[in-house]
């Protein structure tokens, strides 16, 4: 939500206006915290009310208000509503920032400090405007105002701070869902070199962008194996960061690490460094280049220990078996997020390990990544149609959503690297059942996620925030799809008939 807006005309009556209007929007938050929506929606309204009537229409408390009680409205898929809030909060914020002297929302006892605290708000809820907009899906908005607070940022705050930083990142988003990737990276750099310069590169900001632009280069389809080197060179300082600053055995150096590992895997399967005519076509899907090079006459043991492919894959393993160390000393095993984070790491080394054509230990770690995200996605499914029984749980419904499409991916992912590994072992059509396994298994979970994601109240439209895993799950089909095309297309193992 929003902050505190400005002053109004001083002394008690002011004092006293703060402080209600304060209690009501505290008490809205804590309710909305609470799961009781409507009571919060409530709280939030009567703070407008009390805003408006302590300080006036034009002031920063009322547009503040707004924005606390629009971004409620967003978060329960009343759009309509809180589109009308948020460019309510605006109009007064703009005027602020543009009035002379002492009128206006933020009155002034200096000029140019008061100037800055006018434009930070204003670039603050343009911000927030643009995120409404993305939320919506209405692209063009949300670039256009979010265009709009970096501008406002940058000449209020200096171009270097670091809430242009995290506006230039929410841009560099939608200017790659636009199709823009070097406009995007350009920002995203942008965004990660501002923090390094303030010393946050590892702070969880800083992991959060610099994993971003790593996974933009890596998989972006437009930087090649100079994106992935770079992507690598990234992950491996913020690594070397978070080992000094937080310790090796921390979960976000843990993180990246494992993060670094899926990399190298990639550039082992991509075969960067490697001769031109022993590589996979670089329109493959990555998992497509993974069964490719694995299926190649002789690839694994082909595989000379000075090629780089070689290199990254025996790295790649290295690091993920310091993580099954670590994970066997804190002894989580029974924790969700440990079995998930275990299993993409046994997925992981499965690949690797099959890479450098260790098929045994390659072998033992794809079954175990399989077990592990076979049960969880089994637990995650029943969870889910009990909850898609109960419509008035909306926040158990979103957590629900949430952890069926992590369960799904951990599962594909798995079932990918088992089918890799059979690749290896020259077993491709076994290898063709596991690909059926994952397109079966993301079938079940869009039935599921078309439940969980039903409106609430009887005739309302879904919000963006409900079809987004909709359309994630559409695009995972065309993908999984394609690559079982590919392999079909390239090993003849597929049955007739198959989907």
């Amino acid at each position: 939500g929003a902050g505190g807006g400005g002053g109004g005309s001083g002394g008690a009556d002011s004092g006293k206006a703060t402080a209600k209007w304060r209690v009501f929007t505290d008490r809205g938050r804590e309710l909305f915290q609470q799961g009781r929506a409507d009571e919060a929606e409530s709280f939030l309204s009567r703070a407008v009310d009390e805003a408006r009537r302590g300080f006036g229409e034009g002031d920063g408390h009322v547009a503040a208000a707004y924005q606390n009680l629009a971004e409620l409205l967003r978060l329960r898929g009343d759009l309509e509503r809180a589109e009308g809030f948020y460019l309510q909060a605006l109009r007064i914020l703009e005027a602020g920032a543009a009035a002379p002297g002492g009128s206006g929302p933020f009155p002034r006892q200096t000029t140019a400090p008061n100037e800055l605290v006018a434009g930070a708000a204003l670039g603050a809820a343009q911000h927030n405007v643009a995120g409404f907009y993305l939320v919506k899906g209405e692209h063009r908005e949300a670039r256009r105002f979010y265009e709009q607070a970096l501008a406002t940022k940058a000449q209020a705050l200096g171009p270097r701070h670091q809430e242009c930083a995290a506006t230039a990142a929410h841009l560099a988003e939608v200017l790659r869902q636009q199709g823009e990737t070097s406009e995007a990276l350009k920002l995203l750099r942008f965004a990660v070199e501002v923090l390094e310069e303030l010393g946050q590169g590892g702070s969880p900001q800083g992991v959060r962008r610099t994993l971003r632009l790593a996974e933009l280069l890596a998989i972006g389809g437009a930087s090649g194996s100079a994106g992935r080197a770079e992507a690598a060179g990234l992950l491996q300082r913020v690594h070397a960061q978070l080992e000094d600053s937080e310790g090796p055995e921390s979960a976000p150096a843990r993180r990246i690490s494992r993060e670094l590992a899926a990399l190298l895997v990639e550039r082992a399967a991509r075969r960067d460094g490697d001769a031109e005519d022993s590589r996979p076509e670089p329109c493959l899907p990555r998992e497509s280049a993974l069964l490719s090079t694995l299926g190649a006459p002789g690839s694994a043991a082909a595989l000379g220990r000075d090629r780089s492919s070689a290199v990254f894959a025996a790295e790649a393993a290295r690091l993920l078996r310091l993580e099954e160390e670590r994970a066997g000393r804190d002894g989580r095993r029974g924790n969700p997020s440990a079995k998930a984070a275990k299993a993409l790491s046994q997925s992981l080394l499965a690949r690797a390990d099959a890479l450098q054509g260790a098929l045994g230990p390659a072998r033992a770690a794809a079954e175990l990544a399989v077990r592990l995200t076979a049960e969880r996605l089994a637990e995650v499914e029943k969870s889910a149609r009990e909850v898609a029984e109960a419509p008035e749980q909306d926040a158990a419904r979103r957590r629900a959503m949430r952890q069926l499409m992590m369960a799904l991916e951990g599962f594909c992912h798995a079932q990918l690297s088992m089918a890799g590994v059979l690749v290896a072992e020259g077993n491709p059509r076994a290898a063709d059942e596991h690909l059926i396994a994952s397109m079966s298994a993301l079938g079940r979970v869009e039935k599921a996620a078309a439940l969980l994601s039903a409106p609430v109240v009887q005739g309302a439209p879904p919000s963006r925030r409900d079809t987004l895993p909709r359309e994630a799950l559409a695009a995972w089909s065309e993908q999984l799809r394609r690559v079982h095309a590919d392999f079909c297309q390239r090993s003849g193992a597929c049955t007739e008939g198959t989907p």
